[in-house]
């Protein structure tokens, strides 16, 4: 995997392995990568959708905001939103979404991601006050009426 002129690995090759779906070699590119270039925003970009589409939501996370870290962009907040919703923290993803699409008012994908969770965000508090809501046995006459 060393593959540019330093003998380091290079981000481009992390990007084709990434792409090839050879996801554990483009975690080992990319961490080799910023190993030697510890500031590439990108890199980390690489890194955290190699580990997000491998599984580790936590590793994700964390790279994409090292990426935000070193340079704030549109994409990496739309990024680690992902990340967040796909660990199952839509709250998050929600306000990462938000950011992306205010940093970037023509991010379509940013837009829908942040109107999508929203959506769910909804349909979570529906859920929690109906699950609230006493439910009541029995007629309105004389019996004792219970809640349960």
């Amino acid at each position: 995997m060393m593959n540019d002129f330093t003998g380091h690995a290079s981000k481009e090759e992390g990007l084709k392995l990434l792409r090839a779906g050879r996801l554990h070699e483009c975690i080992v590119c990319m961490e080799q990568f910023i190993d030697a270039y510890p500031d590439d925003a990108s890199a980390y970009l690489i890194l955290g959708a190699a580990y997000s589409q491998a599984g580790d939501h936590a590793m994700a996370i964390a790279a994409f905001e090292h990426s935000i870290a070193e340079e704030n962009t549109a994409r990496a907040h739309f990024n680690l939103g992902r990340a967040y919703e796909q660990a199952g923290r839509i709250k998050n993803a929600a306000d990462e979404y938000k950011i992306a699409a205010e940093m970037d008012p023509e991010y379509t994908q940013a837009k829908e991601a942040l109107k999508r969770v929203n959506e769910l965000i909804a349909e979570e508090v529906k859920a929690m006050q109906n699950a609230n809501q006493p439910h009541v046995l029995g007629s309105d006459d004389d019996q004792d009426q219970y809640e349960v």
